[in-house]
């Protein structure tokens, strides 16, 4: 049998929430736009540097560790109970010294970035669109004639709504999944406006490539070469210990493990 083992609060929290179920719904949110502060903000993120806090801090990301181990029933409940419990006290904002390190706060910042996925988005469509009006004429015919540059940018400015349904159902649920109430997310956007965030459009966007890439069907020429050669090998390595409930656990690293695609599929095994 095969199982997660629970131990995990990701640091990296703007790829664990992309994981939360998908349900597209038409939410209240409060309109973010102002392009001159999503510019600032996109200006301090890229330009901030790396400092690390004085304590010693432990950052792990894309990796994830699973147990395979076959765990009573009785024990499944109790051990995610438990886990549960855990990770609600590690979220808690007196838990600690409140700053960028702070759990809550790298939750409310991974929120905040797919809260303002389809403004920033739309603000650089908007730069795209300015810069080709100032081509010149003849450039612009030429371009048109070859690759329907207008078309496409309105192509992409549909799929940003698309992609923006995605995100705000990704809000929902991290609000839900951990109690945060919605006021709390908008304060917390007011109060960070100015300030260097988590939240990058990078992480953002790799996050959604990732949702693409382990989940979809479109993602399936990239996960058919490899998947299947890998859980190959585990069963027939540790065939008896997959089947046994008895056995010796059994620990796989996954690193890279984006959306947990691959490790989804290695629990599945059993």
């Amino acid at each position: 049998m095969i199982s997660f083992r629970g131990f995990f609060l990701s640091l990296s929290l703007a790829v664990l929430l992309l994981a939360l179920a998908f349900s597209p719904v038409e939410l209240p949110f409060r309109n973010y736009n102002g392009h001159g502060r999503i510019e600032q903000q996109d200006h301090i993120v890229k330009d901030s540097g790396t400092a690390l806090p004085s304590h010693k801090t432990l950052v792990v990301e894309h990796v994830t560790v699973l147990t395979v181990a076959g765990p009573s029933a009785a024990t499944k409940h109790s051990a995610f109970d438990k886990e549960e419990v855990r990770l609600m006290q590690t979220l808690e904002k007196g838990n600690g010294k409140w700053d960028a390190t702070h759990p809550r706060y790298r939750l409310l910042a991974a929120l905040k970035g797919y809260l303002l996925y389809q403004p920033r988005s739309k603000a650089d469509l908007n730069k795209w669109r300015d810069a080709y009006k100032r081509l010149p004429r003849k450039q612009k015919v030429f371009v048109e004639s070859r690759v329907r540059y207008s078309k496409k940018l309105n192509s992409v400015e549909h799929l940003v709504d698309k992609n923006a349904q995605v995100a705000h159902a990704i809000v929902k649920n991290g609000l839900e999944f951990y109690g945060v109430d919605m006021q709390e997310l908008e304060d917390f956007v007011d109060e960070t406006k100015d300030e260097p965030t988590n939240d990058s459009k990078t992480s953002v966007l790799q996050a959604m490539k990732h949702f693409v890439r382990d989940w979809s069907d479109e993602g399936l020429h990239e996960r058919q070469p490899t998947f299947p050669c890998i859980l190959n090998v585990i069963q027939n390595k540790f065939p008896a210990k997959l089947q046994s409930e008895t056995a010796s656990p059994v620990k796989v690293l996954v690193p890279g493990a984006g959306l947990g695609r691959l490790a989804h599929e290695i629990a599945s095994l059993g």
